[in-house]
């Protein structure tokens, strides 16, 4: 053995004979390799008898890629499938998926399940609900393939049928935890529209009375397209053909009276709610029912023949007059329209989406389905007996070849130019021969010596 290390020198058949010095040592030590492989081999034969064995069972779920909602669209690119699949995966060992497991075995209600999480799970701060989920999520194995939007579930069980029951329970639970994560959701927004509805309702009332106020106040009134009667009433008079003045009929009194003008702002009022507030409104009634009170104290004015006192050019710029000096307040009556106008626009919107997520919270689908039935894994998952004991054997064959070369090494020793010859090393020296040989018993001269080549 201490033979072994030695480097060849002499081309081809040193080196076989280094091969063969190799072989003989482990012939040497082949009954210690052995011995150290069975050691192995029984030592994880005992392990696999005692350790309880492990079945496994799998389910297939398909996650929905594209979703058709009344308030959203979800699309799934094909470059973003891979990581959507990995993190809706993750939620399998949500405590929201497996707490349903948890409910559905009624473990929450088992005394032994109860003393072991004080023995062991009272101290890491989770409920016994959540302890048991933990429980689940441990025994689960999670498959994916790229590119699909598929992935793989399996549980591992003490036997076929747990682990059969157990991979079906959890499939199920995330596939139901699918429709309520995405009911739930929609039902909260749904809520957050309700707030900023009701929030833009009540600034549409504040500026509905602004804008009455100031129209009011300035004497101007716009229609539902935002024109003011001031504006429509010059249009008409410029491009009016009218008959003489004389064949007119003259209104008696003033043609516009307070009360006249007044009916005119509820008209235009109830025209304009008309268009985003239902017929049976509270809103729109009070106006009619105002209207109607309004309508019955005024009396119809009286037309009498009189001669002709204006010109179609004199009504024409006294239209102008009385527009030029309400421009600014027709300008500012305007803007406050549009302001609200938009606001109306906003308000359709958000109503119109919160009834879409209303109805997603009653009808939205599970976002995954099951891909086919429980497939078993067909045999004992865990201890794998066969490669567990072949490889301890082998471990122990390598580590007692190793630890013999290892002592090999260490007993390699150079004493005399016999042993140089036999490791197979050039001699350039030998020792000295002389009288006093009982000399260097006590003082020996080196095996070898160096020479300096010329």
């Amino acid at each position: 053995m201490r033979h072994l290390l030695a480097y060849p020198q002499g081309g081809w058949e040193s080196a076989v004979v280094s091969i063969a010095q190799f072989a003989q040592c482990i012939w040497r030590l082949r009954i210690f390799i052995s011995a150290s492989a069975l050691f192995g081999a029984t030592a994880a034969a005992i392990v696999v008898e005692r350790i309880p064995e492990r079945y496994l069972a799998t389910a297939t779920i398909v996650l929905e890629t594209r979703l058709e909602a009344n308030a959203d669209q979800y699309d799934v690119s094909v470059k973003q499938i891979d990581n959507y699949v990995k993190s809706q995966a993750a939620m399998i060992q949500d405590p929201r998926v497996t707490g349903l497991v948890v409910d559905q075995l009624g473990w929450t209600e088992s005394y032994e399940l109860a003393q072991e999480f004080q023995r062991s799970g009272a101290g890491s701060g989770r409920d016994f609900r959540s302890w048991l989920g933990d429980l689940i999520a441990d025994r689960l194995v999670l498959n994916y393939t790229e590119g699909s939007p598929s992935f793989d579930v399996g549980y591992v069980g003490f036997s076929p049928v747990e682990a059969q029951t157990m991979v079906g329970l959890v499939r199920d639970a995330y596939i139901e935890n699918s429709r309520r994560q995405r009911r739930s959701e929609a039902d909260e927004n749904a809520q957050r529209l309700d707030g900023e509805i009701n929030a833009l309702r009540s600034r549409m009332e504040a500026l509905e009375r602004r804008n009455a106020e100031f129209s009011r106040k300035n004497d101007v009134i716009l229609q539902s397209d935002g024109t003011s009667l001031t504006e429509m009433q010059l249009r008409n008079a410029a491009s009016a053909v009218l008959p003489p003045l004389a064949q007119l009929p003259r209104i008696e009194g003033d043609t516009v009276t307070p009360q006249n003008r007044q009916l005119a702002e509820l008209d235009g009022e109830i025209a304009r709610l008309s268009t985003t507030l239902g017929p049976n409104h509270p809103r729109l009634q009070d106006l009619r029912s105002q209207r109607a009170e309004l309508a019955s104290t005024i009396v119809a004015p009286r037309p009498v023949a009189t001669p002709a006192s204006k010109s179609l050019e004199q009504i024409q710029r006294e239209r102008e007059a009385e527009y030029l000096s309400k421009a600014d307040a027709i300008a500012t009556a305007q803007r406050y329209d549009a302001e609200l106008k938009a606001l109306e626009a906003r308000f359709a919107a958000l109503t119109d989406r919160r009834e879409a997520f209303s109805l997603d919270g009653a009808t939205q689908r599970p976002g995954a389905s099951s891909g086919g039935a429980v497939k078993p894994y067909g045999g004992v998952y865990y201890p794998r007996a066969q490669f567990a004991i072949l490889g301890a054997a082998g471990f122990g064959a390598v580590f007692a070849l190793l630890i013999g070369l290892l002592f090999a090494l260490l007993q390699v020793r150079v004493r005399s130019t016999e042993d140089l010859r036999k490791l197979d090393l050039p001699v350039l020296g030998g020792p000295k021969t002389s009288a006093g040989a009982g000399r260097q018993r006590f003082f020996p001269t080196p095996a070898f010596r160096l020479r300096r080549a010329y």
